[in-house]
């Protein structure tokens, strides 16, 4: 609450923290998908409608909340709200293709060849759908602004299966399509103040005390049981069974969450407090992240 750390840095250290790592593309770092629409010619900093609802998980937003507390309770053996989790190896994929070596994991886990172009990074109207697709965002799409360009020749087409070839990310046009400026505006929009105000609760859902239990029911945020690290328990009885291999593919393929930080609320930031810097944050002592107390 002391806003003595910016956000960005903040979120990473929890990510960090979780055990979530750069890699585990099971357990990549998130950060959150912020912005509501990418398609407008002007960002409206002011306006709440730019902004996603932080206290709803990307599964939730824009979605009918009755219906999919119905489709929870009708469930039996296995209860989940969403079968697609927010973070998986081939949503890391997705936004860095155009990265080496996430280029070749990409056809790795698509067998050889290209995914549809339909279903490629491409163009702001993707981002603009990303609660279609229930995906947080990547720490490197508020600092790399190579991943939205074609710098290594991948992909140039297939006139026989009539498929375009991947080309330069199509950038919003308040960015003027420039990589470098979108980037810096992501970095802004992440640190100023209508999102300051309600980053606490994306942080209760995804490291706090929403992530799992009543208070992840009532969030509308359970996942498959694939995606929640085994108890011990349950670690021996899989290693008995010859069950732990194929624990491990399903984590890899569904995702994986990260350890809880938080058993209660977190608060949120005083904004009027403008002393926020950059941080090293690459502690070996958890207990630091108390130290911190925003």
């Amino acid at each position: 609450t002391k806003n003595k750390i910016n956000n960005y840095d903040y979120l990473m250290l929890l990510n960090i923290l979780s055990g979530r790592s750069l890699n585990d593309l099971s357990q990549y770092f998130i950060l959150p998908w912020i912005i509501k629409d990418f398609n407008k010619d002007i960002f409206n900093w002011l306006s709440d409608k730019s902004y996603r609802d932080l206290s709803l998980p990307i599964h939730a937003c824009g979605e009918d909340k009755e219906r999919i507390m119905n489709k929870y309770e009708l469930l039996d053996d296995e209860k989940y709200h969403s079968g697609t989790f927010y973070s998986t190896h081939s949503f890391v994929c997705y936004f860095l293709i155009r990265v080496k070596p996430f280029t070749e994991i990409h056809l790795e886990i698509q067998g050889a060849k290209y995914d549809a172009p339909s279903r490629m990074f491409n163009g702001v109207e993707q981002l603009s759908n990303l609660t279609e697709k229930f995906q947080e965002l990547i720490p490197q799409l508020f600092y790399l602004p190579e991943l939205y360009i074609k710098i290594n020749h991948i992909f140039e087409g297939d006139n026989e299966d009539n498929i375009e070839p991947i080309k330069d990310y199509i950038l919003p046009q308040w960015s003027k399509n420039d990589p470098r400026k979108f980037v810096l505006m992501l970095k802004k929009i992440i640190e100023n103040k209508k999102v300051s105000q309600n980053l606490n609760s994306w942080i209760d859902i995804i490291f706090g005390y929403k992530q799992k239990g009543p208070n992840a029911i009532k969030a509308l945020n359970i996942y498959r049981n694939a995606c929640y690290p085994p108890t011990k328990s349950e670690l021996e009885k899989m290693s008995e069974n010859k069950e732990l291999e194929a624990h491990m593919y399903e984590k890899e393929e569904l995702g994986c969450v990260g350890k809880q930080l938080f058993t209660k609320q977190h608060k949120n930031k005083d904004i009027n407090i403008k002393n926020a810097k950059p941080q090293k944050i690459f502690f070996n002592d958890s207990e630091k992240l108390n130290q911190l107390n925003r």
